[in-house]
């Protein structure tokens, strides 16, 4: 094995609950088999094999390899997500991470890897919804266009120009997301998306009853299941559409037999 490893890389997870030793570790290589660094470390070490050419073969060597993370994929290396998640848990550590401070360290990692917009744009709109600041319907607007799938921001963002006015916007960006996920995870597709919705509409149910409609619906009809009918089924109830809760509480019926939930909404 020695004649094909060059040695052994350690990699963590890329997301905010791993550990400033953790990140500082990322990228390096270390002893085989040194993890788990801490309890609940969700670190590895990885195998590196050595380059085509020092094998002796005349191949074109990988390139602009990627990773996972819990925005996306971002570069191997972590790019700017990982230069964010340093300098946050360095700040986390001194105990001054409020939403400003989070800002001035993404627009620093910002400068030093410029190129990376789209990554720098999901963290960008992730602080600014997390925060308190009001946002003009302009920015939400131009916060639509720019998200992507996944965000850890997308629900909350959907929600926010539901909130402002922007249904319009919402149902478009939305299409194209479905649009994309077909695309790109075909099998899980209808399973992610309904997802989307679902969430969505628990966050804009809270506001409106009414407003929150499509979006039960939608999300039944890409994933038909019990929890996702009766989720829809209670609204109908609420807003006291009565002809269509008697005929869908049938339809949940024929589909659902057994589910006792369902058993209990017919008893009402």
């Amino acid at each position: 094995m020695s004649d094909l490893i060059k040695g052994y890389k350690w990699f963590c997870a890329l997301d905010e609950e791993t550990c400033l030793e953790c990140l500082l570790k990322d990228g390096k290589f270390v002893k085989e088999n040194t993890p788990p660094f801490h309890d609940r470390c969700r670190c590895v070490v990885v195998p590196v094999l050595k380059t085509f050419k020092k094998l002796g073969f005349k191949i074109n060597e990988f390139s602009g390899e990627m990773r996972a993370s819990a925005i996306g994929r971002v570069p191997e290396n972590g790019g700017l997500y990982k230069h964010y998640l340093i300098e946050r848990a360095k700040t986390k550590k001194s105990g001054n991470v409020s939403d400003i401070k989070l800002i001035e360290i993404l627009e620093d990692a910002f400068k030093k890897y410029p190129n990376e917009i789209e990554t720098y744009r999901k963290l960008k709109n992730t602080l600014l919804l997390a925060s308190n600041t009001e946002l003009d319907r302009g920015t939400i607007v131009e916060m639509i266009k720019s998200v992507t799938w996944p965000s850890p921001e997308l629900e909350e963002l959907m929600f926010r120009a539901y909130d402002i006015g922007c249904e319009n916007e919402v149902k478009t960006k939305l299409q194209e997301i479905e649009i994309f996920i077909k695309r790109i995870s075909p099998t899980y597709a209808d399973r992610h998306i309904s997802q989307i919705y679902s969430s969505i509409a628990k966050m804009i149910k809270k506001k409106s009853l009414s407003g929150s409609l499509f979006y039960y619906k939608r999300a039944f009809e890409l994933n038909g299941t019990a929890g996702n009918g009766l989720n829809l089924l209670r609204i109908y109830k609420k807003l006291k559409m009565n002809s269509e809760y008697i005929k869908f509480l049938d339809l949940l019926i024929r589909l659902f037999p057994e589910n006792n939930m369902i058993k209990k909404e017919k008893g009402t």
